[in-house]
């Protein structure tokens, strides 16, 4: 095979074909430009904003990807995203009219003020830096004028919702009749009855299991299961074949040198200065033999606390100018460096710690670049081979002729069901990695060849179903062990729930949990503070639903809560009054959920006025078109 490969890598057919697409894609992309305007007719208008054919499918794409969806919930969701879309260009579009109606503008000035303020578009220290917000624009999918329209949209749109919510307060006797509701706490005396502690149940008669078998068979399904042939072509386990010549790893580790070199990084310290003389006046005064603490305090006491900026642990390229970098990598560690003038002020900076940079050799790299490399040629070999398995199939060949012509193994399996799991409960290790084929083979009729799956592992396979055993029920014969067990259980849960409610009907009449639990020698506990949704209980130890019984009673009442494990007895003690001043975490919370609840609610009727002031016209017939046409 490693021949096979050697010549499909190198082949003048493949880099014609892809010199044919190159081209075309080229004409295609230019058409619009010959053809008419690439934005198309109006497919959304609201008053006098409009969107067009381009703007829907751009923002329609743009959601798609965002998504991630799996190739085959792509096709089915595509519907629903448009909708989303258009509800959203909907509401973007009765802002913007309503801003336009209003003669709301946002400033050039407002706009590079917000971008240079925003945490995403600052480096390592702390500063605006133009490449941060050009890289985050180019992983967006945004241009500049694209995200400035947007960011302007957003503030007219945030402008006109604060002026509706202006002053808007949540009421205080709702607040206060939902803050008392939902932080009051409860305390319970409990009595934990768990199936293991009896110990005794009768044994079943072979009439009872079968009755039994016959109301939980639903439980006992022996799942389908198929049997499959398949090739798979795996980049991973191509590369093995391909050895690279030793020049062209050296020439890659030249070419990618940088990444393989660690810089020095050095922890600085940085003191600003209002000018030159007042940072050399600090340099001066450091005479004497001083170590870096010293010199650290003394020009701190000369420039000021606040003019001092840790950076901590930095390389070089992460100063913002050569003047800084020369300066601060310059200096002798524990010394400080001669003033840099920069757009802040005067700068000196103090290096009190190095971690020398290194480059990795050749000889511990080689191993990384034959990898990648061979996996490069592996890839491009794996396509040609993809293509000769379908000549051949489509030639009449079977998939194991198929796969001897180009000297790849055939794998079968002769049981596995959709988890990827054996009759025997194990996982089969030679399923290829993912989801995606296990799915495809679950969708194909019985003897037919599936199609090429792409895996995660950027490999292909090919399948065919050879044979397929039906879900089934499983007989009483085959789970009567598995059946008598689940009737033990549910007899010692019964048995459970009778001593429970002996012990809850002895609790009454005044006389409490802890005296009836005591004469019937049961060990009683306390839970300990905990609200309605349960936090406070002790987790795995209770079931999820005391809470929801507990809080259900009245004071020195008594329940019964039933779990997997066993039944819980419980009897109310205490209701502790939620206090704002011990849960002033909560009672903020709450008034903020209120708030935005509140403001979320006007914001939903001020739209609604905004479509009575503004017409909006949806050409739906024209997007269903475009969605059709649409790959």
């Amino acid at each position: 095979m490693l021949q096979f490969i050697r010549s499909k890598v190198t082949s003048i057919f493949i880099k014609f074909l892809f010199g044919i697409l190159i081209l075309s894609f080229a004409i295609w992309g230019i058409g619009d430009i010959f053809l008419g305007s690439p934005g198309g007719r109006a497919a959304i208008t609201v008053g006098e904003v409009s969107y067009n054919s381009a703007e829907v499918l751009e923002q329609f794409d743009r959601a798609r990807r965002a998504m991630r969806l799996p190739p085959e919930f792509d096709e089915q969701l595509r519907p629903q995203i448009l909708t989303s879309v258009i509800e959203s260009l909907t509401e973007l579009g009765l802002y913007e009219a309503e801003s336009q109606s209003m003669n709301l503008v946002v400033g050039e000035e407002r706009l590079k003020s917000w971008v240079a303020s925003a945490p995403a578009f600052r480096d390592s220290l702390g500063q605006f830096n133009p490449d941060v917000f050009r890289q985050a624009l180019f992983n967006a999918g945004l241009s500049e004028g694209q995200f400035f329209q947007t960011l302007r949209n957003d503030i007219q749109r945030d402008q006109l919702n604060a002026a509706v919510a202006s002053g808007l307060e949540p009421p205080q006797a709702l607040a206060e009749t939902l803050f008392r509701y939902r932080e009051e706490r409860r305390t319970a005396k409990v009595v934990v009855i768990g199936i293991d502690s009896i110990t005794n149940p009768p044994e079943p008669t072979t009439a009872e299991l079968q009755g039994h078998y016959q109301i939980t068979k639903q439980n006992y399904m022996a799942p389908e299961y198929r049997a499959i042939t398949f090739v798979e072509l795996s980049p991973d386990s191509l590369a093995k074949e391909i050895l690279i010549a030793e020049e062209d790893l050296r020439a890659e580790y030249e070419v990618r040198l940088d990444e393989f070199t660690t810089p020095a990084k050095r922890e600085i310290d940085q003191y600003f200065f209002e000018s030159e003389a007042a940072a050399n006046k600090a340099i001066a005064s450091l005479a004497g033999p001083l170590d870096t603490a010293g010199v650290s305090n003394a020009l701190k006491a000369a420039a000021g606390d606040d003019k001092l900026i840790s950076l901590g642990e930095v390389t070089a390229l992460e100063l913002s100018t050569e003047g800084e970098r020369e300066a601060a990598f310059s200096v002798e560690l524990g010394k400080a460096s001669h003033p840099v003038e920069t757009p802040f002020g005067w700068k000196v900076f103090l290096a009190k710690n190095e971690t020398p940079g290194f480059v990795k050799s050749f000889d511990k790299a080689r191993g990384e670049i034959q990898l990648e490399l061979a996996r490069e040629k592996a890839l491009d070999a794996q396509f040609e081979l993809s293509n000769t398995l379908e000549d051949e199939l489509a030639g009449g060949s079977t998939i194991e002729e198929a796969a001897k012509a180009v000297d790849l193994p055939i794998n079968s399996i002769q049981a596995i069901n959709a988890n990827g799991v054996g009759p025997d409960g194990k996982a089969n290790s030679k399923l290829p990695p993912g989801r995606r084929f296990l799915t495809k083979v679950f969708k194909t009729e019985k003897g037919t060849l599936g199609d090429l799956v792409e895996t995660e592992d950027d490999g292909y396979v090919l399948f065919r179903v050879d044979h397929i055993d039906e879900a089934r029920q499983l007989s009483y014969q085959e789970v009567v062990r598995a059946v008598r067990e689940s009737w033990l259980s549910d007899k010692r849960l019964a048995l459970a729930n009778e001593k429970a409610l002996a012990l809850a009907n002895a609790s009454k009449g005044g006389v409490g949990l802890e005296v009836a639990a005591t004469k019937l020698s049961y060990q009683i506990g306390d839970t300990g503070p905990f609200n309605r949704s349960g936090e406070g209980l002790t987790p795995g130890h209770y079931p999820a639903s005391l809470a929801d019984v507990v809080f259900g009673l009245l004071k020195g009442d008594v329940g019964v809560v039933e779990s997997d494990t066993g039944v819980v007895v419980a009897e109310l003690s205490t209701i502790l009054v939620a206090n704002k001043n011990e849960f002033y975490g909560a009672w903020s919370k709450l008034m903020d959920e209120l708030g935005t609840s509140l403001q979320q609610d006007l914001q939903y009727f001020y739209r609604d006025i905004l479509r009575n002031h503004h017409d909006v016209v949806i050409d739906r017939g024209y997007l269903d078109t475009l969605m059709a046409e649409y790959q």
